[in-house]
């Protein structure tokens, strides 16, 4: 994240449109808006930590953790049929219908009693087929063949909450801690 940091400019109005769209959908979205987030929260990480919007949480969870990380996010391209600049409010329908389950996972917990892994999204509060709509690749099914796309969506929905359920259990889970190789030796 540093590295991509340095080559980018330090010109706060390049950024004031990243901030609007952070403010207004608690998201954080594509290269500027991560670039955005860094940089507000950069000089403290304990302070970047402590930020609720699961995005930055997981950004300063990675960068904290002292070893290999990875970031999975949902990137949406211009042949799913949207405004690309609306990317940070797709994401968010994409969250909200269960479509994109938000989780974390971290090692550090391991053997502490603390649960390693987070859900970070709330049960999907809108239905799927309101995020459906919003992409080309979904909506040519929905027009060709619109009791298929009915059964598709059932599908996906009964997919997205046995998905949901077995992460929660999963996030119910604590790891016990685990003796050093040279103890279990002897």
């Amino acid at each position: 994240m540093t590295e991509f940091m340095s080559w980018l400019p330090d010109d706060d109005s390049k950024m004031s449109g990243v901030q609007i769209s952070i403010d207004s959908t608690d998201a954080v979205s594509g290269y500027l808006g991560i670039t955005e987030a860094y940089q507000a929260k950069k000089g403290s990480l304990t302070q970047w930590l402590t930020d609720e919007r699961p995005a930055v949480k997981a950004f300063a969870e990675a960068e904290a953790y002292d070893g290999p990380s990875i970031i999975i996010a949902y990137s949406p391209c211009g042949e799913h049929g949207f405004e690309l600049l609306d990317g940070a409010r797709h994401q968010k329908l994409a969250v909200d219908s269960g479509y994109w389950l938000l989780y974390r996972y971290d090692p550090r917990k391991l053997g502490t009693g603390e649960k390693p892994l987070t859900i970070d999204s709330k049960m999907p509060s809108i239905p799927l087929d309101d995020f459906l709509s919003t992409e080309n690749r979904f909506q040519i099914i929905k027009r060709k063949n619109p009791e298929r796309y009915k059964a598709l969506v059932a599908d996906a929905e009964y997919e997205i909450r046995r998905r949901r359920t077995v992460y929660e259990k999963l996030a119910e889970v604590s790891m016990p801690a685990v003796a050093a190789q040279s103890e279990a030796a002897e």
